[in-house]
């Protein structure tokens, strides 16, 4: 099959966020014309998002609704079922692919023997106004080194996967999740599918990237992003980054008593932060899916000792909890580094207990401030007349 008969679908669910899916559709619609398809799925919008896509009048370009309030796992599986192409690839609303997409991703399935999954890194576009700690917002290129720090796209071996994953199952994560990262062979990910599902559990992208590096043989690393992983003020990054946890669940509507494992997870679970809750009831469904070919576990361990470290951060009675003799030592021993937490080395240890990340990813900002919107955000990722394309050593240039 040459290059150019390789089909591509890139499926967008998303919800009241018309502004946002402009964008993210323009930047799908700018790559030109070829054997492409974009999926908008409508969660129940109240804005006239049909109406958007009918006045493209595009002919790669199709849309359906659901008329009721799906939860984010929902969505996301009715969209991505739409899907026809030979690979897919989900991206939200906020997000867009950076120029020269399809022709890249062409290129990597044939130079490679069509890989089950195309793993790539990020172009993190914080919108002016989410991150705290950079309020006018930048764009930085992140890639997850633990992966591999080639130059050259590489195949990930099975030890390579199981490091990894075995990280995640510990809440000590290795890799990046984002759906901005990763490309499926359609007849791969319907081999992974449950009961017709591609996705489960409450955070379904952090449980298809861990499934897919080891239930998929062919998983292919590549050095440079193709897509932009933007971060609104409508997302559910900016209610992590912001502390506005009640927003975040409402927008992921996650009902974790109706989860299939809450029986199983219910004397587990503490109160404290929902998204380390819905982490792990996340890593529960990925045990039940690996089975027992993996033998790996979450660290339930882990899970509540974050949480107990969380909820004496917030002053809040340990007394009424359920918790074990040796957790209310450990109780007390959290409250007393955190009397004394910017001395070494209690913030070390206080640091190691509460934080996720094992290995955090490469970090190369690109520019800061400036810019608006993803499609501006394309427009300066575009080469400049005469510019040859970098290839896949170095990261993308972003126009000043």
């Amino acid at each position: 099959m040459a290059a150019s008969d390789i089909s591509i679908s890139i499926v967008v669910p998303t919800h009241d966020r018309l502004n946002l899916v402009k964008e993210a559709v323009n930047t799908v619609v700018r790559q030109g014309t070829g054997n492409w398809e974009l999926v908008v799925f409508d969660n129940c919008s109240t804005e006239p998002l049909g109406s958007f896509v009918q006045s493209l009048a595009h002919p790669n370009v199709r849309f359906a609704r659901s008329d009721t309030f799906l939860d984010v796992t929902a969505s996301w599986n009715r969209a991505f079922n739409m899907a026809t192409g030979d690979y897919i690839m989900l991206i939200g609303d906020d997000d867009g692919l950076a120029p020269g997409f399809f022709d890249k991703v062409r290129a990597l399935v044939t130079e490679h023997d069509w890989p089950d999954m195309l793993y790539f890194p990020i172009l993190q576009f914080f919108h002016p106004g989410v991150a705290p700690w950079r309020r006018e917002g930048y764009v930085a290129h992140v890639r997850s080194e633990a992966l591999g720090t080639d130059s050259r796209p590489h195949y990930l071996d099975r030890s390579q996967k199981r490091e990894a994953v075995a990280g995640s199952f510990e809440i000590r994560r290795r890799f990046l999740f984002n759906m901005q990262g990763l490309i499926f062979r359609r007849s791969s990910a319907e081999q992974m599918k449950v009961n017709g599902d591609f996705f489960q559990s409450p955070f379904p992208d952090y449980y298809i990237a861990n499934a897919a590096l080891l239930l998929l043989d062919k998983v292919l690393v590549c050095p440079m992003a193709v897509a932009i992983a933007g971060v609104s003020k409508a997302s559910f990054g900016f209610t992590l980054f912001n502390n506005e946890e009640a927003r975040g669940a409402a927008m992921l509507k996650t009902e974790n008593r109706a989860d299939p494992f809450w029986r199983d997870m219910e004397p587990i679970v503490l109160p404290g932060p929902a998204y380390n809750t819905n982490y792990i009831m996340t890593m529960r469904h990925l045990q039940e899916r690996l089975g027992a070919a993996w033998d790996m576990k979450p660290d339930f361990k882990r899970y509540r000792r974050m949480q107990i470290a969380a909820l004496v951060d917030a002053r809040l009675p340990l007394r009424e909890i359920n918790l074990t003799p040796g957790e209310r030592l450990f109780a007390l021993a959290v409250k007393a580094m955190k009397k004394v937490r910017n001395v070494w080395p209690f913030n070390r240890v206080l640091h190691h207990i509460q934080h996720p990340l094992a290995a955090p990813p490469r970090v190369t900002e690109l520019a800061v401030g400036g810019i608006g919107s993803a499609v501006e955000l394309f427009e300066m990722l575009k080469p400049a007349p005469g510019e040859k394309d970098a290839g896949w050593a170095v990261v993308p240039r972003v126009a000043k």
